[in-house]
């Protein structure tokens, strides 16, 4: 059981002791595994207050202190209580009055705080701050790994949402970029293709990270009812087919996940890291591009920032210059693998999201005549 309690502001010789019984009481005979001792209001800590913490951790084994504040954190440091106990920082309060809005997306919005920082603020609720937390060290693992993303510098709170400061200097929005003229679209596929091919060529050791061609096999179970038995058949096999590897894929490349810094293309959303066969890249650009342009015009207009049109020309020259190697036959028959497995993704998608029935059938639609052709 977790169990959570305010520290009091100081925390001293003269109430030390007070402070032990008032808890021991509160807990009770509660099966308490996990104690959480919130130091939000916490100014002052003595060695007699770090004894009756040393105290609890013996008592119940798994003792954590947050929000602290970067004086009281120093301490516990400095008596080297942070190799015994879990303490975090208090998250550094941030504001965005004021400052522009570089780029939204499906999650949150970008704002530039300073000409060298930038803060992603999370407002979809269901982006939890374990997740912004993997994001961040997902971020981190990319950098190393030599990949253009911008530097995550910590986690803030942004009136009740939290958000990630990173390092990025002169950056704009790639709607922006691209509306701009038909010169700067064309430099931002180039761009693309040549950080796609960059991400492809990692081969990643990291066993956490999803396998695209094992999720394809879920999402093809979760919507097998809507396919008779030849055409599941026909689409597993599909799947069978394309090859295991541990290649590295971004997951959701599109440019709500990009910013221009400068004439330099700049990825600031990792968390969607995975690996797998390229396909798997392709397949969710098509989706972004040209898929979800077919299906609801508006809704890509208004998330993307660009025309349906401008999209589609996207997808198209990006892919093709991808798949510079392949002639026309052998690109077209790569296309409808892609449109398989990209509908195949969505179709889980809408079913999952309880989107409307109609854009549905219309994908189903299009995976069925993609299938047909390969």
């Amino acid at each position: 059981m977790e169990f959570k309690y305010h520290l009091p502001t100081s925390l001293s010789f003269d109430n030390h002791l007070e402070f032990e019984k008032e808890l021991l009481i509160v807990i009770g005979e509660q099966p308490v595994d996990h104690l959480i001792l919130d130091a939000e209001n916490t100014k002052y800590i003595s060695s007699a207050g770090l004894r009756v913490l040393l105290t609890f951790k013996n008592k119940y084994g798994n003792v954590e202190v947050i929000n602290t504040s970067t004086e009281v954190y120093d301490v516990f440091e400095m008596t080297g209580f942070t190799n015994i106990i879990t303490v975090s920082k208090a998250f550094r309060k941030v504001s965005i009055e004021g400052c522009p809005c570089i780029g939204k997306g499906a999650h949150g919005a970008v704002y530039r705080l300073a000409p060298d920082t930038i803060v992603k603020v999370y407002y979809d609720e269901h982006t939890t701050l374990e997740d912004i937390k993997c994001e961040r060290e997902l971020s981190k693992k990319a950098f190393v790994m030599g990949l253009p993303t911008a530097i995550a510098l910590d986690i803030v709170k942004v009136g009740d949402m939290y958000g990630t400061v990173f390092e990025l200097l002169n950056a704009s929005s790639c709607s922006k970029y691209i509306n701009e003229s038909q010169e700067n679209t064309d430099h931002f596929i180039d761009k693309a293709v040549e950080i796609l091919k960059k991400i492809h060529h990692i081969a990643s050791t990291d066993g956490d990270l999803p396998d695209m061609k094992q999720c394809t096999y879920v999402y093809l179970d979760k919507v097998k009812e809507f396919f008779d038995e030849e055409t599941y058949n026909k689409i597993k096999a599909l799947i069978d087919s394309i090859p295991t590897t541990m290649t590295l894929l971004h997951g959701d490349f599109h440019l709500k996940n990009q910013l221009m810094v400068g004439q330099e293309l700049m990825l600031i959303d990792m968390d969607t890291l995975s690996i797998g066969d390229p396909i798997f890249e392709l397949a969710s650009i098509c989706n972004s591009y040209y898929e979800f342009a077919r299906l609801d015009k508006r809704a890509v207009e208004s998330f993307l920032d660009i025309s349906v049109e401008k999209a589609e020309y996207i997808w198209k020259q990006l892919s093709r210059k991808y798949y510079s190697d392949l002639d026309d036959e052998q690109y077209n028959h790569m296309c409808n693998k892609i449109m398989v497995l990209g509908c195949m993704r969505a179709l889980h998608f809408f079913r999952k999201r309880n989107y409307p029935q109609e854009l549905f059938d219309h994908c189903l639609s299009d995976l069925k005549n993609a299938l047909s052709l390969i």
